[in-house]
């Protein structure tokens, strides 16, 4: 009771204190989630990423705080932390060490925001081959952003700018050799919508096909594909969308929770040529 009481007094005098702070200033995003490697050879390589999208206004500092915990069996890997673009990078185990290793810490990030508009949160691993058994790491992570909406309040980019007034949404990810596009907001007419990085049309899902799709396949189920770009429905609800092999012999994989997303990740996997 007696802690109870002191954290209602603090809160009342904090209320007090920031009086002047409009009411409109965005609250901190919470995420959770975990990315990992798996090596089966030397040459294998191995990328998985979660990415999460948020709004900020340019000269506006977002930050990061990242909670985590994990092991590596025989391997270590780096992790990429990005806020639009890469602010740290971890090494892990973050001590070093060989066999199984397991590890958690703490890191806190921030980047001032150059212009307003969209911006990529991502956790990255990539893996680090230490021999031609198999090994990978796993990374678990609690991350709170301050700084940062879920709404966007305009953007000084004139291209996501006429995007958000026609509706639609990007699939965000840096890695891709191209853009998807879905509906900003949740409707009767989902479609996804893929092109290259220079705007030309690689391939169209309708809300027909999307429509008569069941909200969880039992199992992974191929919708479209056209030359190196494929759509798949999930058995866990979601849309995986693979780009590749490309002349480096690599795919890009995207997965997505819905249409509109709230949360991306993927990976990439290939053998070098």
């Amino acid at each position: 009771m007696i802690v109870l009481r002191f954290g209602l007094v603090a809160a009342l005098i904090g209320l007090s204190l920031l009086g002047s702070i409009p009411s409109t200033q965005a609250a901190p995003l919470t995420y959770s989630g975990s990315v990992g490697t798996f090596l089966s050879n030397t040459i294998w390589t191995y990328v998985d990423t979660d990415s999460y999208t948020v709004y900020a206004e340019a000269g506006q500092t977002v930050a990061l705080d990242l909670v985590y915990a994990g092991s590596c069996g025989f391997a270590s890997a780096r992790l990429d932390v990005a806020i639009g673009t890469v602010v740290g990078s971890l090494n892990l185990p973050p001590g070093g060490g060989s066999g199984y290793v397991t590890f958690n810490g703490t890191q806190t990030y921030s980047r001032v925001m150059p212009s307003s508009g969209a911006v990529e949160i991502s956790v990255t691993i990539n893996s680090i081959t230490l021999g031609g058994i198999p090994s990978g790491c796993s990374f678990l992570y609690d991350m709170t952003v301050t700084g940062a909406s879920l709404t966007s309040s305009g953007s000084d980019d004139p291209t996501l700018a006429a995007e958000e007034a026609a509706g639609l949404a990007r699939v965000h990810d840096s890695s891709l050799p191209v853009v998807i596009y879905t509906p900003a907001v949740a409707n009767d007419t989902p479609f996804i919508d893929i092109r290259d990085l220079t705007g030309v049309p690689l391939l169209y899902v309708s809300a027909e096909k999307l429509l008569a799709l069941p909200d969880f396949p039992v199992k992974n189920t191929l919708i479209a594909r056209d030359g190196l770009v494929s759509v798949y429905k999930l058995i866990t609800g979601e849309y995986q969308v693979n780009v590749g092999p490309l002349t480096d012999g690599k795919v890009h994989v995207i997965i997505f929770d819905g249409i509109p997303r709230t949360h991306t990740y993927g990976y990439t996997f290939g053998y070098p040529r």
